[in-house]
C-alpha cells in the first residue's frame, strides 16, 4: 500500500500481465482484512520481516495495533507471555512441540 484513506487506498502494483490487466473500475480484494472486522493474532518468537538478521517483533506488533488489530495471545522472544484469549479457537507450530 502507498497511501491508505479512510474511504479509498492506493496501491503500488507488483505485477500486471497483459492477457489479464488491471483496468479502472477493477474490485480489489483481500481476504485478510474487511470494513469494520478486527483481525485477531497470536504472536510468538523472533521475527524478521525485512531480512536483516534483527528482531522485528515490536514492529509486527506495533503494525497490527495502529491498524485495528487484536493481539489474542503473545510469546515473546524473551520468553515472556501473555494470558490467552479465550477467542483462540487453534494453534500451529512449526517443529516438535511438547506433549503431556
Amino acid at each position: 500500500m502507498v497511501n491508505v484513506g479512510e474511504h479509498i487506498s492506493e496501491a503500488r502494483i507488483l505485477e500486471d500481465k497483459p492477457s489479464n490487466p488491471i483496468i479502472a473500475g477493477d474490485i480489489v480484494h483481500t481476504p485478510a482484512w474487511s470494513p469494520g472486522q478486527r483481525v485477531h493474532f497470536a504472536l510468538a518468537m523472533k521475527m524478521d520481516i525485512n531480512k536483516d538478521r534483527i528482531d522485528d517483533y515490536d514492529m509486527v506488533k506495533n503494525i497490527i495495533l495502529l491498524n485495528g488489530g487484536v493481539i489474542d495471545a503473545e510469546l515473546r522472544p524473551d520468553g515472556q507471555r501473555s494470558a490467552i484469549s479465550p477467542s483462540i479457537r487453534g494453534t500451529s507450530s512449526k517443529g516438535n512441540v511438547p506433549r503431556k
